[in-house]
């Protein structure tokens, strides 16, 4: 099938230069966005596995990453020695490949408008940038699924089998994103395309980290962690629309929406703008190109019916682009958490082609107007990629601000996830994770009746119930839109009420 765009002959080199810029662009916000140290849980359990693979001890999504695990163990065998590294690494690195590759191939099967476009969020946008720099396996993720879809798409046959391979591997990194594979599976019999290869080569390429996984840990073991994982997530501590808690089908879409909005774009609701830039809060007016740009756009497509005068090829491709997302859509919104931003950024690739396709096909004006959509990412990407670079994560901050506060002889701490940072990075501190609030009161006082100071994060279960009892200590932030899923985390002291004579009295036998 002949999709080719004609284009200019003297832009290719313009065009070509641009990609070059976006590579390099966004293999350096992702560096600056790499965090001081692992900050979160899911960081945490993958240095673990950097240091002692075990997938049923780590406690990680299964399959346990393993592709991202045995790429950072490679890195650390070449002297990269920091996990925050060895881990967040491996997407960066391959990032400019897989751009270029993407871009090089949109281009000749869409046309540059588009070509850039995906190339621009895929390189600026904040949450591609945050996910690229943060030491977890989107990163690697994405650079896998750009270099794969940079494959299946060339115009040779045999080089567009090789992403089945890459696209094998990927299922080892974010097995999450199997409705992506399998859409692009489906679209490749649809094109009728060489089946024998596509099948060896994906085969081969999930075999090479199901096959090791297999012979270390068994069958059997794996399959009861995959089946015991997957009900997990779907209906208690997922965030999916099963799980307890779960908001309404329509809030989750609000939400959907609201992250790809500002989250994906930086964008500004349209509401605080007249209220000046006081009111303008994390965004502020940088935010404000983007907006318009975006909105610009979109009004574009609603007053054309669409992205112009479409010919029927067109046509044809934008229905097979409905056909690649559209499982992955469903999907995130079912039974993935949709305020975590990585989970959104395969969605960014085809809403910057489409943005970028809009800006382009209004007049001449309009195609210089294309060539602020990576300005202004940047804008709003590089003040977040800092943020996460150079301050620590609020359960991090807590666990520094622990450590610089009180030592770890007589002092017990009652926590969430952050727990497994203290096990972690300061293990001498005797941290505990209890199941519920009920645990935590009990032990609580009576660790404290026998003098030992207690301390209770705002993650912990029972600390709403003992607010009556705890006394201040510190909170720690991040802005919302750099970690929306877990922007602070209070630390506070339990101090138990003493009872009045009157109680003790009604309490004698």
């Amino acid at each position: 099938m002949q999709l080719r765009t004609t284009q200019p002959a003297a832009a290719r080199p313009l065009h070509q230069a641009l990609a070059l810029v976006l590579c390099v662009g966004g293999l350096l916000l992702r560096l600056w966005a790499v965090p001081p140290e692992v900050g979160d849980i899911d960081s945490v359990n993958l240095a673990r596995g950097l240091a002692h693979f075990d997938v049923f001890a780590q406690a990680p999504h299964f399959p346990g990453y393993p592709v991202l695990i045995a790429a950072g163990t490679l890195l650390r065998e070449l002297g990269v020695e920091r996990p925050v590294w060895a881990l967040s690494l491996p997407g960066i690195l391959l990032f400019p490949v897989a751009g270029w590759l993407l871009f090089s191939t949109l281009r000749w099967r869409l046309s540059p408008a588009a070509a850039l476009g995906a190339l621009a969020v895929a390189a600026l946008s904040p949450a591609c940038v945050l996910a690229g720099g943060w030491p977890a396996s989107d990163g690697l993720g994405l650079s896998l699924l750009m270099l794969g879809w940079g494959l299946l798409l060339h115009r040779a046959s045999g080089r567009a089998a090789l992403g089945w391979l890459l696209l094998g591997l990927l299922l080892g990194v974010r097995l999450s994103w199997w409705p992506l594979v399998a859409a692009s599976a489906a679209l490749w019999l649809l094109v009728r395309r060489p089946l024998a290869p596509a099948f060896a080569l994906g085969s081969a390429g999930i075999a090479l980290w199901l096959v090791p996984m297999l012979a270390r840990f068994g069958a059997g073991p794996l399959f009861e962690l995959a089946t015991g994982f997957t009900e997990g997530h779907v209906y208690e501590f997922g965030g999916s629309a099963l799980a307890a808690g779960a908001s309404a089908p329509g809030a989750r879409l609000l939400r959907l929406l609201w992250g790809l909005w500002d989250g994906g774009f930086g964008g500004l609701w349209p509401a605080e703008i007249p209220q000046g830039a006081g009111a303008l809060g994390e965004h502020g007016l940088i935010a404000l190109p983007i907006s318009a740009l975006c909105l610009a756009a979109l009004w574009r497509m609603l007053r054309t019916g669409g992205l112009g005068a479409w010919s029927a090829a067109d046509g044809k491709r934008f229905a097979f682009g409905v056909l690649l997302f559209a499982p992955y859509l469903l999907w995130l919104l079912g039974f993935q958490n949709v305020q975590k931003l990585r989970h959104l950024t395969p969605l960014l690739l085809p809403i910057g082609a489409l943005l970028s396709m809009a800006l382009s096909t209004s007049g001449h004006r309009a195609r210089w107007s294309a060539l602020l959509l990576p300005l202004s990412l940047l804008a709003v990407a590089l003040p977040r990629a800092l943020e996460q670079g150079q301050r620590s994560a609020p359960g991090l901050a807590l666990m520094q601000y622990v450590q610089a506060q009180r030592a770890p002889d007589r002092l017990l701490i009652f926590a969430g996830p952050e727990a497994r940072l203290f096990e972690h990075l300061a293990p001498s501190y005797r941290v505990l994770r209890a199941v519920d609030g009920e645990i935590v009161e009990r032990e609580a006082r009576r660790a404290a009746a026998q003098g030992v100071e207690v301390w209770l994060s705002s993650s912990a279960p029972g600390f709403v119930e003992l607010s009556t009892e705890l006394t201040w200590l510190a909170e720690f932030t991040a802005t919302p839109s750099v970690r929306p899923h877990e922007s602070g985390v209070a630390l506070a002291r339990f101090v138990p009420q003493q009872p009045t004579l009157v109680s003790r009295v009604e309490a004698l036998p």
